[in-house]
């Protein structure tokens, strides 16, 4: 009898059990906040830029510069299926160290390649730095900051190697492919892209390897040598600008690559330059200079005078308010007193 009452109280245990559903536990590894707008998620370690992935759809802020070393090959966050819908806010800090694959062994695991794999449409990622060595062996996309962006990326900057050996990839600096608002940016990195095959859309650029915003990049600018195989794709800014704008964007004459996209120079606006020229320094902050032959689309020629820091915050008029998220502007450019930025034109907190 006892028994049997045993297994009828088990029974009934099992069966109000059965009746209220089991809700797993969300494992986030962030070091506070509850990821809303009123109280982001903190981002202070690694492990916490990591637990991104954990909820695609939060409010994330760092707190501190991120060493991401300790990870070795970095897994991209998002993907087509599951983007990256959240809005992440940098506070002028710097995500360093982050790596992907090698040069021995090229990452060919993932369609998009960088920080952020895929950003969505909803996506912001603001004032943020991110240095990285990427080394691509496959997929269609890759890039420092993220593979692709449907979204906002605003006042952020990337600097390292993208290395890419495939056949057909997307590869730029900042983003593989830019098919939402890439806004005052800039990018230090080196670009290296593969084989450009049959595909129409392939490109390889400082900035974007391919362009297809409908607003797409304005007041940008790149430091970072660009090579690849496919030349006629090739741009200092955007290797193709296939559907979008390119305004008010330049890049460093030093690195001898003459055209702001190296195919699609349509939507390419004061962009120094779609005519064969481009724009003088962009060091040398303490000295007035022309900072550029800027040609506008009916090939009229200005010659802007001042710094390039000058140039750029001149550029931030350029802006359309539907570029820019809710609460978010452009920041102020200054030239790079404390010697971070090797001397090139960087954020200020004006």
């Amino acid at each position: 009898m006892k028994a049997k009452k045993i297994l009828s109280l088990l029974l009934a245990l099992l069966l109000v059990m059965g009746s209220v559903p089991f809700t797993a536990p969300t494992a986030h590894a962030a070091s506070g906040g509850t990821g809303t707008a009123d109280d982001p998620y903190q981002l202070k370690t690694a492990d916490d830029v990591n637990s991104i992935r954990n909820d695609l759809n939060a409010w994330y802020i760092l707190k501190n510069d991120i060493d991401m070393s300790s990870y070795g090959d970095w897994v991209p966050i998002g993907d087509a299926a599951n983007q990256f819908n959240g809005r992440l806010i940098g506070y002028s800090h710097t995500i360093s160290g982050l790596v992907v694959g090698s040069a021995a062994i090229p990452s060919s695991a993932y369609s998009h390649t960088g920080l952020f794999g895929y950003i969505s449409k909803y996506g912001v990622v603001h004032d943020l730095g991110v240095k990285a060595t990427i080394y691509n062996g496959g997929g269609s996309d890759c890039g420092v900051l993220a593979g692709k962006s449907d979204g906002y990326i605003v006042n952020c900057h990337t600097a390292g190697n993208v290395v890419s050996t495939a056949v057909d990839c997307n590869t730029g600096g900042i983003v593989g492919e830019n098919a939402g608002n890439l806004v005052n940016c800039y990018n230090l990195a080196n670009v290296t892209g593969g084989t450009v095959g049959a595909l129409e859309y392939n490109g390889i650029g400082g900035i974007a390897g391919i362009n297809t915003g409908e607003n797409g990049i304005t007041n940008c600018y790149s430091a970072g040598d660009v090579n690849g195989a496919g030349a006629s794709k090739l741009g200092a800014v955007v290797g193709y600008n296939k559907a979008g704008s390119v305004i008010n964007c330049h890049w460093d004459q030093s690195k001898d690559i003459h055209r702001v996209a190296g195919y699609g120079t349509e939507g390419c606006l004061n962009s120094a330059d779609v005519y064969g020229y481009y724009t003088s320094t962009l060091k040398g902050e303490g000295n007035s200079f022309n900072a550029g032959y800027v040609f506008d689309t009916n090939g009229r020629m200005t010659v802007k005078n001042g710094t390039f820091a000058d140039l750029m915050n001149r550029g931030r008029g350029a802006i359309k308010p539907e570029q820019l998220p809710s609460g978010i502007k452009a920041s102020a450019w200054g030239a790079d007193t404390a010697n971070v930025n090797d001397g090139y034109t960087c954020f200020t907190t004006a």
